[in-house]
């Protein structure tokens, strides 16, 4: 496979160069029914489990008998926490022992997470740049910064190799902006991304994790 050469721009928003992409990170396909079931992984092992119901025996009820067995006439009663009763237990309520975490093949996770990566290549939603620095940490300075990059989707996603203090500082405050590290980005982060941006050490970095 060749490499892909890939534009690089500064801060000012001009192209300034070409960079050369590892096509096995940046140039793979797999086949779709493999990123729903990573997707479907990831967003299972984030479910927690919250719904709860409490049992007949969980419920605060008096533990007599409501009425005498026989002679009232009416239906036979043995507890107030009874499921049937109002204020009783709920029977088969959801409970907080279940669970739903997944696992998968490390190498089904890379090979998706390198094909969300090449989607975003080939739909030229990854813009590379340079090198990202703030020289203080002011919110305004970044959102100048973003605003002259070709960056066309309203979400942004900045994976840098080891984002600077005045980065975090700056992103915080902007809408539908993430900062992701690039040793520890995950798939999810990129199948949502939106645009991302990214700058060549977290290239390298990148590169240097999924390259086979």
């Amino acid at each position: 496979m060749k490499a892909i050469n890939y534009p690089v721009y500064n801060l000012k928003g001009e192209e300034v160069k070409k960079i050369s992409l590892e096509p096995t990170v940046f140039a793979v396909s797999c086949h779709p029914h493999l990123t729903y079931q990573v997707t479907q992984t990831f967003l299972s092992n984030r479910r927690q489990v919250i719904a709860k119901t409490k049992t007949r025996g969980e419920v605060a009820k008096s533990g007599r008998k409501p009425w005498k067995q026989k002679g009232t006439g009416r239906a036979r009663a043995g507890t107030f926490s009874s499921p049937i009763w109002r204020g009783g237990g709920t029977a088969f309520g959801p409970t907080n022992e279940r669970n739903f975490k997944k696992r998968l093949p490390q190498k089904m996770k890379i090979l998706a997470t390198k094909a969300v990566l090449s989607d975003l290549v080939k739909e030229k939603k990854m813009v590379v740049v340079e090198k990202i620095t703030i020289s203080e940490p002011k919110t305004k300075k970044l959102i100048a910064i973003l605003s002259r990059l070709p960056l066309k989707e309203k979400k942004i996603t900045i994976v840098l190799e080891s984002p600077e203090t005045e980065i975090i500082l700056s992103s915080r405050n902007i809408p539908n902006l993430n900062l992701k590290n690039a040793k520890n980005i995950n798939f999810l982060d990129l199948a949502t991304a939106g645009n991302l941006l990214i700058d060549e050490a977290a290239i390298a970095a990148l590169t240097k994790r999924f390259h086979p």
